[in-house]
């Protein structure tokens, strides 16, 4: 059964930017190591928001004039548990939220449950993508550093929301092979589990 796809708030309202939001000083105070997670879903809604705040900072830093669109990362979150999200592979955009992510590979679900073997169990990994293939040499160690600032940002975004982050650098083949259908020459490159902790 196919879920509808979750609604998102790709541009946050002026004065609804920082409503419910952690403090800087309190969310940079916050930040720790963690490896648990509890079972208590994440809301869609919530993920979108901060999957928009963490690409809104990304795009800030590397504006794509400057760049180039061979730099471009993609989002792919793992559900496990997430609010109006079925569990599995889905790919998230600014601009139409998440979509369900359809490969002739291992099914989304069996993946899911590899992925938090993998890495650690978690309600959702966001599994940062990109194509090498796309990047001269001159532009590849750039795409593993805005990989890696699109983690930093999703998880400051994550602590501002009220959840917690676990970044994780290795990257899973079977991940890369589900994304060939939707997204040919991307790879996987960067994954971070959040959630709530105990």
């Amino acid at each position: 059964m196919r879920a509808e796809s979750a609604p998102t708030s790709p541009k946050p309202a002026p004065d609804q930017r920082h409503a419910g939001l952690s403090p800087l000083d309190e969310m940079l105070r916050g930040r720790r190591p963690v490896r648990g997670f509890t079972t208590e879903p994440v809301e869609a809604r919530t993920l979108s928001d901060v999957l928009t705040r963490a690409r809104l900072a990304q795009d800030s830093q590397w504006p794509q004039p400057r760049h180039g669109a061979a730099t471009r990362l993609r989002t792919v979150v793992a559900a496990d548990h997430v609010r109006a999200l079925e569990r599995g592979l889905h790919l998230w955009d600014a601009d139409t939220g998440f979509s369900p992510l359809r490969s002739p590979g291992p099914t989304s679900p069996d993946l899911v449950a590899r992925l938090a073997d993998a890495y650690t169990p978690a309600p959702v990994h966001v599994l940062i993508c990109g194509s090498p293939r796309n990047a001269d040499p001159a532009a590849y160690s750039g795409l593993l550093v805005r990989a890696g600032t699109l983690g930093q940002a999703v998880c400051l975004a994550a602590r501002a929301h009220g959840l917690d982050c676990s970044p994780w650098g290795g990257a899973s083949h079977e991940v890369t092979r589900a994304l060939q259908g939707a997204a040919p020459g991307d790879r996987h490159l960067f994954t971070l589990a959040l959630g709530i902790t105990y």
